[in-house]
């Protein structure tokens, strides 16, 4: 029986990315959504472990308080983004994370499960709010369209149902407690 070996990967690192933004109810938040939460976990390629995390709640600026609806959907109270940074504190304390664990330097790619959080929600809220967006977030890998090219099905749905479909279970990391 012949043994399986690592596959070589591209990357270093994978940092897998879930931002939370604020949001209202059947309707789009104007003028801007803003990231509400910022968790990332780093796993190394190199034995496939989890090897640093990162979160903060943000503060939100131009709408700052939470709908009903978006506490609801989120788990993140209000007292919890009072007490948060703003997203430019953030991204600085991201940037240091990264020096400090030494994945900067590295060849890394985000992991997310759709194109929503780098595609849409930090470059949108970044130039509302005229901030330079890193150019690190501008490479991610799409979990869905990883998997719609590995079997041939797009997921229609989020990360657990495209676990399930792989047998695989989800371990949670409940930031929001």
């Amino acid at each position: 029986m012949e043994s399986s070996k690592p596959i070589a990967q591209d990357f270093d690192y994978l940092l897998v990315l879930d931002f939370e933004a604020t949001c209202i109810e059947h309707e789009k938040i104007q003028p801007v959504q803003e990231i509400i939460e910022f968790p990332v976990i780093a796993i190394s390629t190199d034995g496939w472990k989890e090897t640093a995390v990162f979160h903060q709640y943000v503060k939100p600026t131009v709408n700052p308080i939470l709908t009903p609806f978006c506490t609801s959907l989120t788990g993140i109270i209000q007292n919890t983004v009072d007490n948060g940074k703003t997203l430019p504190e953030v991204l600085k304390d991201f940037d240091f994370w990264l020096e400090e664990n030494q994945i900067k330097q590295t060849n890394f790619a985000f992991v997310t499960c759709g194109d929503w959080d780098l595609k849409f929600a930090l470059p949108d809220e970044c130039q509302a709010k005229k901030m330079q967006i890193p150019e690190y977030f501008t490479k991610w890998i799409n979990v869905k369209k990883a998997y719609a090219e590995h079997t041939g099905s797009f997921p229609k749905y989020g990360l657990q149902s495209l676990l399930a479909k792989c047998n695989l279970t989800f371990e949670v990391k409940d930031f929001n407690s």
